[in-house]
């Protein structure tokens, strides 16, 4: 049977798949989140897609262009962390400055009483 969006019931049953397949998804992501080698990995492609870089090149729209589709998928990623696990990123950010040489937000204030 072919969908018709014009049928309530049609249009019932896709909304009714959508939903059970994103808490699905958003399961499948908690599961990964769960481990702490799914955190490590999700922050490697949330710094690979360069979600928390600005992607702006006023010399090559080109490169903008391709950088910003990367930067898109990581803030789609970065969305759907939030909405699976809204406690997983503040985590992450923890583990990364803890098994890092990353300064901590509080090491530049330091720097300035000195």
């Amino acid at each position: 049977m072919k969908y018709d969006p014009t049928d309530p019931d049609a249009v019932a049953s896709e909304e009714r798949l959508a939903a059970v397949k994103q808490q699905r998804d958003l399961a499948d992501l908690r599961a990964v989140l769960a481990l702490a080698e799914g955190r490590r990995w999700i922050w490697r492609v949330l710094e690979q897609t360069a979600a928390f870089r600005a992607s702006y090149d006023p010399d090559n729209p080109i490169r903008m262009s391709f950088a910003e589709g990367r930067r898109s998928t990581g803030l789609w990623l970065l969305a759907e962390l939030q909405q699976a696990a809204p406690d997983a990123f503040p985590q992450m950010i923890a583990e990364t400055w803890a098994t890092s040489q990353l300064p901590t937000p509080h090491d530049d204030e330091d720097e300035h009483l000195r």
